[in-house]
């Protein structure tokens, strides 16, 4: 698998940050994570001053910088979560609609059947067939 090198906007915007100046931020939180570390996350591609560019991959970026990710990952989670509750509500809805009908002519041919037990019922218990209980 062949590494892709992200510009520091690109690895901002795979942070999902987004706004003017996100690959700057993104450099500050870099260098006081390298400061921490004692050593160097983005690779540093000549020039100076301000014409300096870095390079990093987003394996290098998790690696090192993982807690950037958890937001965006709960994120993420809180949405799909929204989404599969939007969609379990549509099915339950979907099911009761198309159900209902169905259960309302299963109780009324309940309903029939048990007047009906009750008629034959009381026809035996009247023949003495069986003991009234």
């Amino acid at each position: 698998m062949q590494r892709r090198y992200l510009t520091l906007d690109e690895a901002a915007g795979l942070l999902g940050w987004v706004g003017a100046g996100r690959g700057t931020r993104l450099l500050r939180v870099l260098r006081a994570k390298e400061r921490r570390l004692g050593r160097p996350i983005a690779a540093r591609l000549g020039g100076q001053g301000r014409g300096v560019r870095y390079r990093l991959t987003e394996g290098v970026l998790r690696r090192h910088c993982a807690e950037l990710f958890i937001a965006s990952q709960d994120e993420l989670v809180a949405e799909v979560r929204r989404h599969l509750d939007a969609m379990e509500a549509r099915i339950e809805a979907t099911v009761d609609e198309r159900t209902a009908p169905q259960f309302e002519s299963m109780r009324r041919s309940v309903a029939r059947l048990e007047a009906e037990l009750g008629k034959l019922r009381q026809m035996i218990e009247a023949r003495g067939y069986v003991r009234a209980a």
